[in-house]
């Protein structure tokens, strides 16, 4: 068996991804703080407003994920007990992703709808290919981590690339 098969260097890509996600989150906390103790209160504010964005863009994605078939009242519920949880959002769909049986259990404890339903209901409604199912299955493990591209880490590096020019 080779060292590196397909498995393995994609579980290191997948495990790499949400490691970089956890720092990323962490040296944004620690920027914003600098940015307060250095008084530059613009930079924090925007800072911060980000980070917020981000913790309700992740509720979002969870409940929508998570509570598709609970009606708006419910997916309101949901969505307010995941806000204070938003930045672990994006780690915890990878790692449901997985298809851990405990892991699956416990959201539908919760009365929640795993993802591994999802899938299901999918392959079964359409017989979809290989490739365009392995695609799809790809999306939904890592679509907390495109969430968070998208509106937590380039507009943060945005951000501190603006701070870097203005003062050096």
């Amino acid at each position: 068996m080779p060292l590196c098969s397909h498995r393995r260097a994609e579980a290191a890509f997948d495990v790499l991804t949400a490691v970089v996600s956890f720092a990323d989150i962490v040296t944004d906390v620690f920027v914003a703080r600098e940015f307060h103790l250095e008084g530059h209160h613009g930079f924090f504010v925007c800072s911060v407003a980000l980070l917020i964005l981000a913790q309700f863009s992740y509720a979002f994605m969870f409940a929508g994920t998570f509570a598709p078939s609970h009606s708006p009242a419910g997916q309101l519920c949901v969505f307010t007990l995941a806000l204070p949880f938003g930045q672990f959002v994006p780690i915890f769909t990878w790692v449901e992703s997985l298809r851990n049986a405990a892991v699956t259990r416990f959201v539908r404890r919760l009365g929640l709808k795993p993802s591994c339903d999802v899938e299901t209901a999918a392959q079964s409604a359409a017989d979809a290919d290989q490739l365009w199912s392995a695609i799809q299955s790809k999306y939904r493990s890592h679509a907390g981590f495109l969430l968070e591209a998208i509106v937590e880490a380039v507009p943060q590096g945005l951000l501190q690339t603006v701070f870097i020019v203005v003062y050096g």
